[in-house]
């Protein structure tokens, strides 16, 4: 693989994209709803970038519609951070949506369409049985490969096999990779997996697609990721980012032992930071499955072909070796929330460029982050610089999301209902939202009157899975401001300015008429 010049003029007239603020929330099994992590994530990256409002917002989610079954969700997750009027927009390449997200926001401040643009992605999964995040996870498949049976370990243990076979790759060396990242992530305290393991843990464990086992592949996790782009000269500049693509289905693939839109995307990254590979001094490198490390190690062109497996295993790539890779410990330990991982590895790459990770910290001034979307189709690597002696804000804030109050017990009467207050416009919301749909502030908790007025309500006598038709529902202008949702067992007689009282039955709230 080669690194050209430039061609022309493409990116002379281009503005320098900086990175402003960087954060992330812990990753793992987590209680908090998708949309208060990103929405604690964003926040906490705006203020390290010393920002209050950004001019455009590009969200990355991967499938929110099956994972949560909600849909517009870019719109859903600005209006929960309180940016219900700055544009926004949404973007999905499978795994690798949070970097397509970060390319779109840079293309955003390059072109000068604007100033300061946030990016933020987030996944949610672990609510969900695994055999179910799986089949989700695996549809980004050929269809045809799916009707196989072929899932995403599948796909990977095809391609691990190919290495094996055809460039040697041992037990050992895949399994190096996943001590080496589990060691990286016991030093990273937002990581999903803090604990080290040894080989012969990796090597006895439970075969989940011969020959990937269990320690070879990365969690199902949740977590969110956000990064504050800008035009404003700052610590750390975007010296090069590309995409590279390739055909969906393996069968028709050049090759099975490397990721021809890796190399794309490297060869497009280089180019227009005007370096080749051997200016990187640290990188993040999409571990999905440890085999994957070890093949992208070579498509980006930090190790010649067949030479990543040997350098692993000799400690090359350790913290202390002479390329540091994964030092958050990767998707195999730091976890992998999907469309926040492509973000979470710039978090890092970020963090180590400002010197903000003293448990974990490399010397470095190049900094590389490679991610996967789906089986190898739609791969981004981006290339960051620090410039010393600029102003930073990047350094983490928001460490995790704080923790949510218990919910209420089930079947109880209420006489007043749990709410919260915006306190610049003084917006009630209920329930409570934690950031006020209008303003980017937190709200404050307070309680509204169990009653109120009917504004509108309908009969769905088709509804969806998991509710009986007919299916009664009520919009409610509670006394004290808030407007609810809720559920009745009929509407014979309601009408328009009906009063209602309301009463919970666990976390959903239903309606009982009182008369007009």
């Amino acid at each position: 693989m080669t690194f050209g010049d430039p061609p022309g003029n493409l990116w002379a007239a281009m503005r320098d994209v900086w990175i402003a603020g960087a954060d992330m929330t812990r990753v793992g099994r987590l209680a908090e709803p998708l949309q208060d992590l990103m929405a604690v994530a964003a926040h906490a990256a705006l203020r390290s970038a010393d920002r209050e409002r950004p001019d455009s917002i590009v969200v990355a989610t991967m499938n929110p519609e099956e994972f949560l079954g909600d849909g517009n969700f870019a719109s859903n997750v600005a209006t929960h951070m309180g940016f219900a009027n700055v544009p926004v927009i949404r973007v999905e390449t499978a795994t690798s949506s949070g970097a397509a997200a970060f390319y779109a926001g840079f293309a955003q401040i390059a072109s000068g369409l604007a100033h300061t643009v946030l990016v933020v992605g987030g996944e949610k999964m672990t609510h969900l049985p695994t055999p179910k995040v799986s089949e989700l996870i695996g549809r980004s498949l050929d269809p045809y490969e799916r009707s196989y049976g072929t899932t995403m370990p599948a796909f990977a243990a095809l391609v691990t096999r190919a290495l094996m076979a055809r460039h040697g790759v041992g037990e050992r060396e895949l399994a190096q990779v996943a001590v080496k990242n589990h060691a990286n992530g016991a030093r990273n305290p937002l990581a999903h997996f803090r604990e080290e393991i040894t080989l012969e843990m990796v090597l006895g464990s439970r075969m989940v697609a011969d020959p990937l086992r269990l320690y070879h592949c990365c969690p199902i996790s949740d977590g969110a990721a956000a990064i504050v782009l800008t035009a404003e000269r700052a610590t750390v500049r975007v010296a090069g980012i590309g995409q590279g693509t390739d055909a969906l289905a393996l069968r028709h693939r050049e090759s099975l032992t490397s990721f021809r839109a890796t190399q794309a995307a490297a060869s497009a990254a280089f180019a227009m930071a005007g370096f080749g590979p051997e200016r990187i001094d640290v990188a993040e490198i999409h571990d999905a499955f440890t085999p994957f490390e070890l093949i992208s190690l070579e498509d980006v062109g930090l190790f010649p072909p067949g030479k990543s497996a040997a350098a692993t295993l000799d400690g090359e790539t350790s913290l202390e070796g002479r390329l540091p890779i994964n030092p958050s410990g990767g998707l195999k330990a730091r976890g992998h929330p999907l469309a926040a991982t492509g973000l979470a590895q710039i978090v890092e790459c970020v963090w180590q460029l400002t010197g903000c990770v003293p448990r974990r910290q490399v010397q470095c001034s190049v900094a590389l982050a490679q991610s996967i979307g789906g089986p190898g189709t739609n791969n981004w690597v981006t290339i960051l610089e620090s410039r010393p002696g600029m102003r930073s804000h990047a350094a983490p804030i928001s460490g995790h999301p704080r923790s949510k109050p218990a919910s209420r017990t089930p079947l109880q009467l209420i006489e007043h209902l749990p709410a919260s207050r915006c306190p610049e416009c003084r917006l009630v919301a209920a329930p409570p939202t934690r950031w006020c749909p209008r303003h980017p502030v937190e709200m404050t908790p307070t309680s509204v009157m169990g009653g109120g007025e009917v504004v509108s309500f309908t009969t769905l006598l088709s509804p969806p899975a998991g509710f009986r038709s007919p299916l009664h529902i009520a919009l409610v202008d509670l006394v004290g401001g808030a407007r609810l949702v809720c559920h009745g067992d009929k509407t014979q007689g309601l009408r328009i300015g009906s009063w209602v009282a309301i009463e919970a039955v666990g976390n959903v709230y239903y309606f009982s008429h009182l008369g007009t």
